[in-house]
């Protein structure tokens, strides 16, 4: 999807999520703060008017509205303020509207150094709490390969080229859907928007995540030192 003004990005996003329902989809990934064009490409103050809190934020009140019309489930991405910090969240909104939970990371707005090299281990965490699907609504450049963890990714991206306080972006890599051994399903190209609509089989899947041996083989109780600065436990 491209972004353009926050009006016409609503209104185009809840158009996909509706041609997605149609083709049956049931669980919806938007990409990374579709409200706005992607303001984090440079950091200035003025851009903090731009956060909501979790009560206020119009944007989510829609969607909530659209998750329950359609009971589809819609992990949206906003720009938060909670309390006197700043987040880069996702709210999860369950296919009855309601607000199962919501994930913050901090790391906006300006630039920063790339999170793809511990994205492997927050997939390992994850996983240990039985995920069955990850969804990735970002902007960065990632190869399913890399992650042997036996999940479902699913990423949505930016398309284009797009402008913030005189800074342009131009946006690469692709959306994509791959099964739980990192192959592709489904690939969108590079410039253009799409929908990319799958079914995933969790049978199957929970076999082989029950064969993995991370988790079958993992000692815990052996971590404690890695939390220390001296190696004591």
């Amino acid at each position: 999807m491209a972004c353009a003004a926050p009006e016409a990005n609503i209104k185009k996003a809840e158009t996909l999520v509706r041609i997605a329902h149609q083709r049956g989809a049931q669980i919806v990934l938007l990409q990374e703060l579709f409200q706005h064009t992607y303001f984090p490409i440079e950091l200035s103050s003025q851009n903090f008017h731009l956060a909501d809190t979790l009560e206020s934020s119009g944007i989510l009140r829609g969607m909530q509205a659209l998750a329950k019309e359609l009971s589809v489930v819609l992990p949206i991405s906003f720009f938060e303020r909670y309390k006197h910090s700043y987040y880069n969240s996702v709210a999860v909104i369950d296919a009855d509207g309601s607000i199962l939970g919501v994930v913050r990371k901090a790391h906006i707005s300006g630039t920063v150094k790339s999170i793809l090299e511990i994205i492997p281990m927050k997939v390992h965490v994850i996983d240990v709490h039985s995920v069955d699907r990850l969804g990735y609504n970002d902007k960065y450049y990632f190869t399913p390969s890399d992650d042997p963890v036996p999940v479902f990714h699913t990423v949505s991206r930016h398309v284009g080229t797009e402008e913030s306080d005189g800074v342009q972006v131009t946006f690469c890599g692709s959306s994509f859907i791959t099964g739980n051994t990192g192959e592709l399903l489904k690939i969108a190209d590079r410039d253009s928007e799409g929908v990319l609509v799958d079914t995933l089989p969790l049978g199957k899947f929970h076999i082989r995540r029950a064969s993995w041996g991370l988790l079958r083989d993992r000692r815990p109780h052996l971590y404690k030192g890695l939390l220390t600065r001296d190696g004591s436990a």
